[in-house]
């Protein structure tokens, strides 16, 4: 994926307006260029049918994503624009085209209407009912409820939509307290991973898998859906004056889990660093496997330095040279995975189509997505795109994180446009 530049954004994205802009995602090509069907080998490995796509480009998917709204950003006044510390797994809309922010800075929940307007607020900050100490995740759930997990609170709050309403909470155990970023919310309960670990000076650590949980509403775990291997860490050393400290670090590189939840309940996951893609009936059960090559790549030092230059970029914006001189000191003692991840990212459509953000040359960025229907066909790829969507929404808006020149968070919000012919 190429990253806008500050000017590119200022230029082509209003804000809270009509759309004006439009993002290419593919080709525009004629009724000779549409998507064509590649063939896929089929086979079955260890009892799991397995579909494996050739690395030949498949048919070109024509889409463009239109600008509907830039909500947030330093251009923005008022503090119902104002957020921060929003992760990937705090925003979600619903099937009006409501957007929600969890505004972790602020310890609260900002929504806003189709047009980008703000409709209410939830939360603040506090131990009491509806209030956050270290919020995690968001969702939009079942009767317009919003879901929020509250790592800080060890808890899952319901807010209504309205919000002189009563919100309701659901207590997490020893078991579920790591649950956060993304989720998904059913009638059912929540979907979500979990993971937490603490370790001391000196001890042999033992990492824990990530697992994709089951969360029912009387707060027991109903299942784990999907146990991933843990992310991988490395102990490193670190001086400060006479003192050294001991600090856990994972690698860069490490591959990520990635999942996503179709309608009908059913999974799918991504989680190693080569192109795989496991489709999971709702119980968990293993469905289909789906393979591409290109396999993940050797990890270079041309890639290293790159990732230390970056690091060190950011550092750089630090005022204080104690902390320069500390994230100096971390950049110099990174570790590195053997292996670049191919898959960047998974995001399902309204129309329960797979998005699988695919690396090409540098690495975590999206050089391509290929979508799938969710029996594993390949529908198309979309070649080189400008943005992965961090989540659909509505009828088919996309919204993604974004911050501007002055590292100021905002969500961009699109509107996809499949038919592009004239």
């Amino acid at each position: 994926m190429r990253p806008f530049s500050s000017l590119e954004l200022r230029r082509t994205l209003p804000i809270v307006g009509a759309a004006v802009a439009t993002l290419v995602l593919g080709g525009c090509g004629g009724e000779a260029e549409r998507p064509a069907a590649p063939a896929a080998v089929a086979d079955t490995v260890d009892g799991i049918p397995r579909l494996t796509w050739p690395e030949a480009p498949a048919g070109e998917l024509a889409w463009i994503l239109d600008t509907v709204t830039v909500i947030g950003g330093f251009e923005q006044e008022g503090n119902d624009y104002q957020f921060d510390q929003v992760s990937p797994g705090g925003v979600d809309g619903d099937a009006e085209g409501r957007l929600f922010v969890l505004d972790g800075a602020g310890m609260r929940v900002l929504g806003y209407d189709p047009a980008g307007r703000p409709i209410g607020l939830w939360g603040r900050e506090g131990g009491g009912p509806g209030e956050f100490a270290a919020p995690s995740g968001l969702a939009v759930g079942p009767g317009d409820s919003l879901w929020v997990v509250d790592r800080g609170n060890r808890r899952v709050t319901l807010f209504p939509f309205d919000p002189e309403d009563t919100p309701a909470e659901i207590s997490l155990t020893d078991e579920s307290a790591g649950l956060g970023g993304e989720l998904a919310v059913g009638s059912d309960g929540v979907f979500g991973v979990a993971m937490i670990f603490s370790f001391s000076p000196g001890e042999e650590v033992e990492y824990p898998p990530r697992r994709l949980i089951h969360l029912r509403r009387d707060g027991e775990i109903a299942d784990t859906t999907w146990t991933s291997p843990p992310p991988k860490f490395d102990r490193v050393e670190l001086t400060s004056g006479n003192q050294i400290a001991v600090m856990l670090t994972q690698r860069t590189f490490s591959p990520g889990f990635h999942w996503e939840r179709f309608s009908d309940g059913s999974f799918v996951i991504a989680e190693g660093a080569e192109y795989e893609l496991s489709f999971l009936n709702a119980d968990g059960s293993e469905r289909l496997r789906v393979r591409r090559d290109p396999p993940a790549r050797l990890t270079t030092e041309e890639d290293r330095q790159r990732a230390r230059d970056e690091a060190r970029e950011q550092a750089e914006e630090s005022t204080s040279p104690f902390v320069r001189q500390s994230i100096d000191e971390r950049i110099e003692k990174m570790t590195f995975d053997d292996r670049i991840p191919r898959i960047t990212g998974l995001a399902v459509d309204g129309q329960d189509r797979l998005w699988a953000g695919v690396s090409g040359p540098l690495p975590g960025e999206t050089d391509r997505i290929d979508v799938y229907g969710r029996d594993g066909t390949l529908l198309g790829e979309i070649r080189q795109p400008d943005v992965f969507p961090m989540v659909f929404y509505g009828d088919g808006r996309a919204a993604v994180l974004d911050s501007d020149e002055l590292d100021v968070q905002r969500v961009l919000v699109f509107q996809l446009q499949e038919d592009t012919s004239p």
